[in-house]
């Protein structure tokens, strides 16, 4: 399928995970995909694994890093993805006010400032923004309380930016993934015994009763951005295999 031959595609924290799942089905389709990264370092490693993709590194929390990262575009951008974003769970008392502001900065800014910096190409393209967020904005969860503020944040931007820029003809929308898979996720700081515990745990609250792999979501991503979907701006659409049904 080649639903994006001729259209450029922006998507941000591609070097892992769900974006870099989103960055290749894109590819597959025939869009040209530019991937952001944190890092020099980290788009030097995606870099050597997925060279056909354009690398940029920015840490979007630092001012004007989205405008030059807009200037690396080319001139042309049809699908913006917000899919970079931090997790750092703790317990209320735990919270210190910099893993707050962290979360804020990475999975709020960022996204704030580069579809600030990104509406002018989208607009020219009439095109798509999908904010990746989580189920964490939408079901409580002990240990997460920053986190899954960020994320209610960044969906209440998604409704925000899908009324403001649909004059535009820009449409926005969100994807919310339930527990995934990812490298980040099998990086988090517990014994195997306790990560082994926690994933009977949420196996068992999660109607289809397993967690996630990045290209399921990725599938979401894309579909969202489709040109079939024109008709469709506001929504956040829970991929979570029925988690936030219960």
């Amino acid at each position: 399928m080649t639903r994006f031959t001729g259209k450029s595609v922006l998507v941000t924290g591609a070097s892992s995970g769900i974006g870099r799942a989103a960055a290749r089905r894109f590819l597959a389709e025939g869009a040209t995909v530019f991937g952001l990264a944190s890092s020099d370092a980290s788009a030097a490693a995606a870099r050597a694994t997925d060279p056909q993709i354009r690398w940029l590194a920015a840490d979007l929390r630092a001012p004007g890093a989205a405008a030059v990262v807009v200037r690396q575009l080319g001139g042309a951008l049809d699908v913006l993805v917000n899919n970079a974003g931090i997790y750092k769970f703790a317990a209320l008392a735990d919270t210190s006010d910099e893993l707050v502001h962290e979360h804020f900065a990475v999975n709020v800014y960022g996204p704030y400032a580069l579809v600030r910096e990104a509406a002018p190409l989208l607009a020219t393209a009439r095109g798509v923004v999908v904010n990746v967020t989580s189920t964490s904005a939408q079901k409580p969860m002990p240990q997460q309380t920053a986190y899954g503020a960020s994320n209610a944040a960044l969906e209440a931007l998604t409704r925000s930016w899908a009324v403001e820029l649909a004059p535009l003809g820009i449409r926005v929308n969100a994807v919310s993934p339930g527990p995934t898979l990812t490298e980040g996720v099998r990086r988090m700081p517990f014994p195997p015994e306790v990560f082994a515990q926690m994933a009977k745990r949420m196996e068992a609250i999660i109607p289809l009763g397993r967690a996630a792999q990045p290209a399921e979501v990725a599938h979401w991503i894309v579909a969202l951005a489709v040109p079939a979907s024109t008709w469709l701006t506001g929504q956040v659409l829970n991929v979570d295999g029925g988690l936030t049904a219960t």
